[in-house]
């Protein structure tokens, strides 16, 4: 036996197999493979960066330290120094000594600032033996070695720290030289070292060796750096000597404790750290959590797209396939019409390989036609076989008007997506032409209302509100027989002659009941009642009513006691009352 798939089943098939699985694929796989990427290429940037920084800054800090040796390695730089140093130079005694010391010094020292970078500014020179602070600058763009009386440089924290390493070179951070008397601010960052004589192993006093500030920012600009990312350089003190942008103190602190990833109140960056050698300073890379973002939203976007062009692509196939499902219900349609205008021959074309409700529908539909061609045919063939002709006929027939209504509402449901109503609807469908086309030719009270209910619901399905119904049977009246297909065509001309022909609302209220008749004794209780139009009841006799006199016929062939009354009033509604006596009681 083949397995039924249902609608939902197939649709949801259909929806993961096209939408949703590439969907989730395609940005799974695009997500997982451009973010690893970025993450490597920022590993890499990260470490270039870091590296190529820290080298070139090595190149300037040693050859700052190297000027600073100059009074260890040129003997008429030193000379000067020892004799400003023992006191000679400030008393003036011997201005011709004084003069040739200092034009000595000066050539010196500015033959040693011309080979060096462009961003050396000058040399600093502060004897020890000194106690009013004088001190002796030469500048690079201006010759001669000028005096400087009011500058406390005993004061500066980089001098005692160069008293307290004995020789040893330290680096300043970027400050204000003030004793270079510009007219703008002299921003450099400094070696500093303590001089020693080398032949007295005395101590002749503290040089300093300027560079000027846009040495680091020409070096730190010639870095690509993503927009919220910061590139510092950070002294022995976790204080900033440059950075490329502005670094809070709070975050300063946090990097001071090692921190791999620190949060601002605005950002959260991810910390780098590279020791420059042969100094006490470190370069900070700080990576910015919203430039990753920034640049993994190009991944979204063309997730976003690619999702787009798929979803198009499956909507587009699904249009196509759903053909499938729309051409059963179309060719059910066609014939139907064909039946409408008396062609009984019409048959519904079936895949043999298919076996889902429509299918299921269409065979119904087809047993059902052949069965009507056979019964009208056995009419012509034998007069004395009428009776029974008709009564088969009537109970195999369904109003083609109310399957092509039907179905056209089928389509509807698809079309909205009413995937589950359309789901239930098929199936009451096919219970109704189950039942119908059962070779029974007796039904109990209980399958006759359940069909009923099925039937209403189906009617329900194309008025919707304009239709409501109740159904209800007495339990001593469920298993009572009577002739199928009885009291459908009542409630099928309340629907049509009581409702259609306006836009009133109506309410079908079918009940079944067994109740004692005196003299008849016990019988069966049908009634159908609406509030419909209702009808004139001088009508009835004029007009031809087959449907009522098939069912006066019917009941009278079932039970020849049984008793059937209409009763309606115009614009009030109609009732229905069936009786029938219950053999073997």
């Amino acid at each position: 036996m083949k397995r039924t798939y249902t609608f939902k089943l197939k649709l949801l098939g259909l929806f993961f197999i096209w939408i949703a699985i590439p969907l989730i694929l395609m940005s799974s796989l695009l997500s997982l493979y451009f973010n690893n990427l970025f993450i490597k290429q920022s590993d890499e940037l990260f470490s270039n960066t870091l590296y190529s920084v820290s080298k070139n800054l090595q190149l300037y800090l040693d050859e700052l330290k190297r000027l600073s040796l100059s009074p260890h390695v040129y003997d008429e730089v030193m000379e000067p120094l020892i004799y400003i140093n023992s006191g000679n130079y400030t008393k003036g005694e011997d201005q011709f000594k004084k003069f040739t010391m200092a034009r000595a010094y000066t050539q010196s020292m500015m033959k040693v600032l011309y080979l060096s970078r462009n961003d050396v500014t000058g040399v600093l020179f502060m004897p020890v033996n000194n106690n009013d602070n004088t001190s002796y600058v030469i500048k690079r763009m201006k010759e001669g070695l000028e005096e400087i009386n009011d500058y406390n440089f005993k004061a500066e924290s980089w001098y005692n720290e160069a008293i307290k390493q004995n020789g040893a070179a330290i680096f300043s951070p970027v400050h204000e030289a003030t004793y270079y008397n510009y007219a703008y601010p002299m921003h450099v960052f400094s070696v500093v070292r303590l001089i020693k004589d080398t032949n007295s192993k005395r101590y002749v006093g503290v040089i300093k060796v300027d560079a000027a500030e846009n040495i680091i920012r020409d070096i730190f600009n010639n870095i690509s750096l993503s927009p919220h990312s910061v590139l510092a350089l950070l002294d022995q003190n976790k204080k900033v000597i440059y950075s490329t942008h502005e670094v809070s103190q709070e975050l300063l602190q946090k990097i001071s404790e090692n921190n791999q990833i620190i949060k601002s109140h605005n950002d959260t960056f991810y910390i780098s750290i590279e020791d420059i050698p042969s100094t006490p300073w470190q370069l900070v890379y700080m990576s910015s959590r919203k430039d990753v973002l920034m640049q993994t939203s190009t991944i979204y976007y063309v997730a976003v797209f690619l999702g787009i062009v798929c979803f198009t692509l499956a909507f587009m196939i699904f249009q196509i396939t759903s053909q499938r499902v729309v051409n059963p219900v179309k060719n059910i349609i066609s014939a139907m019409k064909k039946m409408e205008k008396g062609d009984l021959e019409a048959k519904v074309p079936i895949d043999p390989k298919s076996n889902d409700e429509f299918t299921i529908i269409s065979k119904a539909l087809n047993r059902m036609t052949l069965k009507l061609s056979h019964h009208i045919d056995s009419e012509y063939r034998a007069v004395l076989c009428q009776r029974n002709a008709e009564y088969i006929a009537l109970q195999t027939q369904i109003n083609p008007h109310f399957l092509y209504n039907t179905l056209n509402g089928f389509i509807t449901l698809n079309r909205l997506g009413a995937k589950q109503t359309l789901e239930d609807s098929i199936i009451q469908l096919t219970a109704l032409f189950r039942y119908t086309c059962s070779n029974a030719y007796l039904s109990t009270i209980a399958e006759e209302f359940s069909f009923l209910d099925r039937y209403l619901s189906l009617q329900k399905l194309r008025f919707d509100d304009r239709l409501s119904y109740h159904i209800t049977i007495d339990e001593t009246a469920r298993t009572h027989t009577i002739p199928k297909l009885l009291i459908q065509p009542l409630v099928e001309n309340a629907i049509i002659h009581g409702m259609e022909p306006s836009d009133q609302p109506i309410f079908i209220d079918v009940y079944a009941f067994t109740t004692e008749l005196p003299p008849i004794g016990l019988c069966t209780v049908i009634i159908m009642k609406d509030d419909g139009l209702g009808f004139d009841m001088s009508s009835l006799k004029k007009e031809s009513r087959v449907g009522i006199k098939n069912i006066e016929e019917r009941l009278h062939l079932f039970r020849p006691n049984s008793f059937f009354e209409i009763q309606s009033v115009l614009d009030q509604g109609t009732s229905c009352h069936i009786i029938i006596p219950v053999e073997g009681v």
